[in-house]
């Protein structure tokens, strides 16, 4: 199953954190390119000059060496059209860096969007003309290449790494944008519903301090767990009680968002309502909707943003 994302041709984001490989590491900054108008995208923005194999140069963040593959003996990136070989990136090796990183560092300035979670370029125009592969692209299948009928996707702060629900795999993939494969994380041991299982896992929802919570919907409950905890289980914070409209039990969520107090919101598409789980409850609180909708009357059809 291939999961496609159109990228803006002038995506913003805040700067990349990560380790360089060398405190000796030597790679100028970027605005020795001659950024004279401050057009990067943020004043905050650190982006460093790096060098590709034919000499030219060009602005990219901070890298991790663990997370790029590593170019070929002919500094060459072989295993993806998405990617540029960068030679003086202080790694023990030439590196590939997606062409996505390498674009949040040769921007326009921003503006703040509407919705206040992200730094659009001014100007801003949709890339309509080359899909990006960020994820999957190898067919239906179980493999750590591959997605099976994926449902959900959300994104780090960094916008360089995605976790996407796999539905039909029953598993969570954590996918760094340009890898050629992901990482399982949280619940797998397969289809069931067992702490360390998930049936058809659906909507995701990543708070700012890494918990990530899952509609686990053919378990009909909510699942929480870490992102930055290396464990198999997660732990049940809304639901558990089969499908159902009592307000002890979920129907099918379409969609999830978690406030700052922990508070969990749920669209129920098949119990027509928007349900409140405050934290530690063991029941919802009826928002929104009506116990028997009249057919077509559109209640349910409801998305959190």
């Amino acid at each position: 199953m291939i999961l496609f994302l159109f990228y803006f041709l002038s995506l913003c984001t805040n700067t990349i954190q990560g380790q360089r490989s060398s405190s000796s590491c030597s790679v100028p900054l970027c605005n020795s390119l001659g950024d004279a108008n401050n057009s990067t995208c943020s004043s905050s923005k650190i982006c460093y000059q790096y060098q590709l194999p034919n000499g030219t140069a060009v602005c990219g963040p901070n890298i991790t060496c663990s997370l790029f593959d590593l170019c070929t003996t002919q500094n060459k990136c072989t295993t993806t059209n998405n990617t540029l070989c960068i030679v003086n990136s202080c790694c023990n090796q030439p590196v590939c860096m997606p062409l996505s990183l390498i674009s949040l560092c040769t921007q326009p300035k921003t503006q703040q969007s509407s919705s206040g979670n992200l730094n659009i370029c001014s100007g801003a125009t949709w890339n309509t003309s080359i899909p990006i592969t960020v994820a999957g692209g190898n067919g239906a299948g179980g493999s750590l290449q591959q997605l099976y009928y994926p449902k959900f996707i959300v994104f780090d702060s960094s916008y360089t790494i995605i976790y996407i629900s796999d539905a039909y795999n029953h598993r969570i993939l954590k996918w760094i944008i340009g890898a050629l494969q992901g990482r399982i994380i949280g619940p797998n041991g397969g289809q069931s519903s067992s702490s360390n299982q998930l049936d058809y896992p659906s909507c995701l929802y990543l708070t700012s301090d890494g918990d990530l919570y899952i509609c686990d919907n053919n378990n009909y409950r909510i699942q929480k767990m870490s992102i930055y905890l290396i464990l198999t289980n997660a732990t049940t914070v809304a639901g558990a009680n089969g499908q159902g409209s009592q307000l002890n039990q979920l129907g099918d969520c379409v969609d999830i968002y978690v406030d700052t107090s922990k508070t969990i919101w749920l669209v129920e598409f098949d119990n027509h309502r928007i349900t409140k789980w405050l934290q530690g409850s063991t029941f919802g609180i009826m928002y929104l909707g009506q116990s028997s909708p009249s057919p077509g009357s559109g209640a349910g059809d409801y998305i959190l943003v």
